[in-house]
């Protein structure tokens, strides 16, 4: 049975109890009996969010006849008094729609993604991402002396099992991992891989950046990480990572502190970072110490020892201090070589190459002091350009917070600027809402105030609930002047017409009334009279009360006359001798002056 409400708001606010219960249906059924009810057929400005969640309750339970049949309702209820409450309805009904059909047509998406294709299991992205990844984690190889690498016997065994493994025997020379990464780029490799693992590439491989290396390859092992199929490369990635930045960050410090080293590789323990060092120490040879007293890892050797060629694999900046002075001892080698070839020559070019020794030494020792002078201040040159490009880098670090700084305030800066206009508008909607209501409230109040008076009821005669709901308190107060004027016209017009047929009823009403107004005037008169003897009474009775608390106070106070009179004497005295010596100094400064005139 249809349940009926006075006021179409119950009925809403019935519905939004049902609702926070979980019982979608019955608010529905509440709403839908309120729609077809035709005890409301007026269209009112409840009906509005009445049906606003009617049809929100109709998507949600997917009920498109009952949403069809409520639009339908509420067409032949506002089509004659407010049209755009129904294209507002309608257009909300399509919105609602629209985003529940996208949200389930996301959900179904999502769930085809997750749904694994067997055809496509190995796909050319998948195994173009493990072929990188794989050949990504290969620990860098150690450059040895050819003795070394003919000693190592062990190793040698090893690579060769395993190349008989991999059916690689036949191959002339094994692969390495500088060959395996050339051959990633011949066979076009990277352009099947995931956009992370191009990152992972370029920053490993490519650029030479160890200050930011962190800050790039953290989303690349966040994506490892998450990818069932590359997490078991995490491990051996990161290692790869840290040993790739100590030898970045090693051709550009000569020192460098254990803690800034840290901050540079963060997802590594200290630890790790010192079990990854003592490795690459051993297994590649790289030229660091690490010292525990003062917390810092040095890189490159003495000046006087080089162990070995420094190969440039991987981004490259330039050589390590060893190197550097490798260089310059074959540099002199081969100009010491030539010169003993010179010097030790056949004795018929003697007097010649006398002449040449005389030029060299002579050229030795011009420029002997400038070329000791140089070779001691190429170190400091060295560190002055390490300086440099630290300042530089840091320099650009510090302009790019800057900016991303200035970028982010001028963002804040946009987003205050767009609250304080939404929450001003906000404001405004509401005072004006306010407003609305509060003019709507008069007018019910005044036509309320009006259907109780006789005036009012005439007024308002003629006049149906939309056209009294529209009215606001100036056009009740225009219809209750006009009614006034239109009944004070009717009555003057009835006056002039009885006006010479009441005049001697007048007259004899007021001879009649003569006599009936003498009496009341006398009767008038002795009540005055005793009314003012009872008040003359009565103020005779205060004064004399007055008086008696008068001579109580006079009394009291007479007690203090004699402190009186003794203070007003000494006050006197005292205002007395103040006077009387003023007036003594004035005389002597008339005298004074006096007698300078």
């Amino acid at each position: 049975m249809p349940t009926y409400f006075q006021k179409p708001e119950n009925a809403l606010k019935r519905a939004s109890e049902f609702i926070e219960v979980s019982k979608p249906e019955q608010a529905l059924e509440v709403l839908y009996d309120v729609i077809k009810s035709k005890r409301h057929r007026t269209w009112q400005k409840t009906h509005e969010p009445i049906m606003l969640k009617y049809l929100e309750l109709c998507v949600e339970l997917k009920k498109s006849h009952l949403a069809k049949e409520g639009l339908y309702q509420y067409k032949n209820i506002c089509q004659l008094v407010n049209v755009k409450s129904l294209d507002t309805v309608i257009r909300f009904y399509l919105n609602l729609a629209s985003q529940k059909t996208e949200a389930a047509r996301e959900q179904s998406h999502q769930s085809c993604l997750d749904i694994d294709d067997l055809d496509v299991i190995q796909s050319p992205e998948r195994i173009a991402n493990r072929v990188l990844c794989s050949t990504l984690s290969i620990p860098i190889p150690p450059t040895r002396y050819l003795i070394d690498q003919l000693l190592e016997s062990n190793d040698a065994e090893k690579r060769r099992r395993l190349a008989s493994l991999l059916s690689l025997a036949s191959v002339p020379t094994p692969p390495t991992r500088a060959s395996l990464v050339k051959d990633l780029i011949k066979s076009n490799v990277l352009q099947h891989i995931s956009p992370e693992l191009k990152d992972l590439y370029n920053s490993l491989e490519v650029e030479f950046s160890p200050l930011k290396l962190s800050t790039k390859l953290t989303p690349c092992l966040k994506f490892l990480e998450q990818s069932n199929d590359l997490c078991h490369y995490v491990d051996s990635l990161q290692e790869m990572m840290v040993v790739r930045l100590i030898k970045q960050v090693a051709q550009i410090y000569q020192s460098i502190q254990f803690e800034r080293l840290r901050e540079l590789v963060p997802f590594v323990s200290a630890f790790e970072l010192e079990r990854i060092i003592a490795q690459a120490a051993k297994n590649i040879d790289l030229p660091i110490r690490l010292d525990h007293r003062s917390q810092s890892v040095s890189f490159g050797t003495d000046l006087n020892v080089c162990l070995q060629e420094d190969v440039e694999e991987g981004p490259f900046l330039q050589h390590m201090p060893g190197e550097q002075l490798r260089n310059q001892l074959q540099h002199m080698a081969r100009a010491l070589s030539n010169a003993i070839t010179k010097l030790q020559a056949d004795q018929a070019d003697k007097a010649t190459n006398l002449d040449t020794k005389a030029k060299i030494i002579d050229a030795y020792r011009k420029s002997e002091k400038r070329d000791r002078q140089k070779i001691l201040t190429r170190k400091n040159v060295i560190e002055n350009r390490k300086e440099k490009l630290e300042i530089i880098n840091r320099e650009k670090d510090e302009m790019e917070l800057e900016k991303e700084r200035t970028k982010q305030r001028i963002l804040r800066e946009k987003e205050e600027t767009r609250l304080k206009r939404e929450m001003a508008e906000r404001e405004r909607q509401r005072a004006q809402q306010e407003h609305e209501n509060i003019r709507k409230k008069e007018a019910e109040k005044r036509i309320e105030q009006l259907k109780t008076t006789d005036i009012g009821i005439r007024a308002l005669e003629g006049l149906t609930e939309e056209e009294l709901a529209e009215l606001d308190t100036d056009d009740i107060l225009k219809k209750q002047v006009e009614q006034l004027e239109k009944e004070k016209r009717e009555l003057q017009e009835r006056l002039k017409s009885q006006d010479k047929k009441v005049d001697h009823f007048i007259r004899a009403k007021r001879l009649e009334e003569i006599p009936l107004l003498e009496e009341h005037a006398r009767v008038m008169g002795a009540q005055k009279r005793e009314q003012w003897e009872q008040l003359e009474k009565d103020r005779i009775e205060g004064l004399k009360k007055e008086r008696e608390l008068a001579l109580k106070h006079r009394d009291r106070l007479k007690k203090m006359q004699a402190d009186k009179d003794e203070f007003i004497g000494k006050l006197k005295d005292s205002r007395r001798d103040g006077h009387e010596f003023c007036c003594f100094l004035l005389t002597e400064q008339l005298g004074y002056w006096r007698q300078l005139w």
